[in-house]
Order: structure tokens, then C-alpha cells, then sequence
């Protein structure tokens, strides 16, 4: 069995557009060691930035699916997937509270994200409708209000259930 020595990049290959990764575990290992000339300040202060964004991102991904299922929840006339909806609204609740605990400050971004989630997560749940039950879309459609019928309060509160429409 022949052992072959480790393949050695060449800088361009280890930098920030060659291997990223890599990139990473350096400019962390040059951080940890105190040794600010090696590292690459621009590439960092990006990835940074780009990191506090993604959790942006989340929040508002977890707010669309909330609003998807508060929606199917309040005005879906099959009521068997209920508990599933249930279950969703429960759990991205849970991790936008996580989010919160983790980084407080994010809840000054949600205001800014409630009409882009509203509206993303209506077109989702009519996207669901139109799947399961096509017959009903131009319901739907009608039903499904063209504002956010929630407080921030309602859609973050881990008991909050819109009250069913009557079938």
C-alpha cells in the first residue's frame, strides 16, 4: 500500500475564489492566532456580513411559512391536514424564537420583512390549494386576504390559531 503524501494547493487554490473552505479554516486559524497580516480583511468583513444577512434570509423564510400555514389554517376547507399546519406553525415559531435568543436584534428586522413573507406565503398557500384541491382555487383566490390579516404579535405567538372560516 502505497501512502501518498498530501496534496499541497498552491496559494490561488487555498484563497478566498479558489477553495473556500479552506479559506475559512485558515482566516480562522489567523484570527485565533493573532496574526493580522495574513488575513485577507476584505474576503472576511464580507463573509461576515454575509453570515448576519443568511440569518435575515431565515427569519424571513420562517415568516413565509408561518403566514402559508396560518392561512391554509384559517380558510382551508379540507380540515385534515389541520394538525400538520399545526404542527409547522408550532415549529417555526419555536426556531424564530431560537433566532431571537440568539441574535435579540433580529426583531427589528421583522417589520421590514412582513409584507415580502405575506406575500410570498399567500402564493404558497394558493399554490398548495391549487394541488390538493383545484376545484376550489377561485375560492381561494377570493378568500385569501391581499394584506397581512395578522399582527406580528399573532403570527410569532406559539398559541395563536386564526379562527376557521365556516365551511
Amino acid at each position: 500500500m502505497t501512502m501518498h503524501a498530501p496534496l499541497a494547493l498552491s496559494q490561488a487554490e487555498a484563497g478566498y475564489d479558489g477553495d473556500f473552505y479552506l479559506w475559512t479554516m485558515e482566516q480562522a486559524r489567523l484570527l485565533r492566532a493573532s496574526h493580522p497580516d495574513g488575513i485577507d480583511w476584505e474576503n472576511v468583513a464580507e463573509e461576515i456580513e454575509t453570515l448576519g444577512n443568511e440569518l435575515v434570509r431565515e427569519l424571513g423564510s420562517r415568516l413565509t411559512v408561518i403566514v402559508e400555514h396560518m392561512l391554509k389554517y384559517q380558510h382551508g376547507m379540507n380540515r385534515d391536514p389541520a394538525g400538520g399546519w399545526e404542527e409547522t406553525l408550532l415549529e417555526q415559531r419555536q426556531r424564530i424564537d431560537d433566532l431571537f435568543d440568539q441574535s435579540p436584534s433580529l426583531r427589528r428586522k421583522i417589520e421590514r420583512r412582513l409584507d415580502r413573507s405575506y406575500g410570498q406565503g399567500r402564493r404558497k398557500a394558493l399554490a398548495s390549494f391549487k394541488v390538493y384541491e383545484p376545484s376550489q382555487v377561485t375560492h381561494y383566490r377570493k378568500a385569501l386576504p391581499d394584506a397581512l390579516p395578522y399582527t406580528v404579535e399573532q403570527l410569532l405567538d406559539e398559541d395563536y390559531l386564526p379562527e376557521p372560516d365556516a365551511a
